[in-house]
This record gives structure tokens, C-alpha cells and sequence, in this order.
């Protein structure tokens, strides 16, 4: 018999309130002492397809160092991540999870831009 079908991962759930912004919302979703991570959902509003995305952002008092979803550019108190080489795109409507995990204070981004454009907090 075949094996069972691998279940997907289960994503974790969020522990703080949704920011929402101009297409991208941000969640506490993990607090530890000294550590925490943060999930960014970005929502493609445009009429196209999104091949490339790049999210800035500062943490004041936190070391922003673990990225699931995208790749880290630059770390540290100012953020940049992009999307994965080869990674596909957001279709008109959809949305991407971009999971970051920092060292320090507990610190909700601060000055988010979504490809050059505000995003809202």
C-alpha cells in the first residue's frame, strides 16, 4: 500500500493583532525571552502578476536574522528582504507569507516600504 500523504506543515498561529497595511499585513506570531518572530503577508493589488516583491523595514532594539519565504538582503535593525530566486509569482489577488525571526526587543516594524511604496506602518 501506498504511504500515507505527508500533511502540511502547521503554520503558527498568531499570538498578537493584525497591522494591517497598504498591502501587507504584519502578526506577532512567537515571543520568547530575548526572541521573537514576526509573519508579513503581502497581497498582490495590482492587475499582474508580481514576479519580484522587496519589503524594508526597521526594528529599533532588535537583530532581525531568520527569514522563511524570502531572502534576507540585510539584517540587523533595518531590514531588506526579497523574494526567493526562482520563486513564483503572486497572481493578481493572491498573497505570500514572509516569516522573520529577531533577536532583542519585541519591536512591531516601524518605516515598512513593499517595493519602494509605504506600507502603511
Amino acid at each position: 500500500p501506498a504511504p500515507p500523504p505527508a500533511s502540511p506543515p502547521v503554520p503558527t498561529a498568531p499570538i498578537g493583532p493584525a497591522m494591517e497595511g497598504d498591502g501587507i499585513t504584519y502578526q506577532l506570531v512567537q515571543q520568547d525571552e530575548g526572541y521573537f518572530e514576526g509573519r508579513m503577508v503581502i497581497t498582490n493589488r495590482t492587475g499582474r502578476p508580481m514576479r519580484t516583491w522587496k519589503i524594508t523595514f526597521r526594528t529599533p532594539g532588535a537583530d532581525v536574522k531568520n527569514i522563511w519565504g524570502g531572502k534576507l538582503v540585510e539584517g540587523g535593525e533595518r531590514a531588506v528582504i526579497e523574494n526567493l530566486d526562482g520563486a513564483p509569482a503572486i497572481p493578481p489577488g493572491g498573497t505570500w507569507a514572509v516569516q522573520f525571526g529577531a533577536s532583542g526587543a519585541v519591536t512591531a516594524p516601524k518605516g515598512c516600504k513593499l517595493n519602494g511604496e509605504a506600507c502603511g506602518f
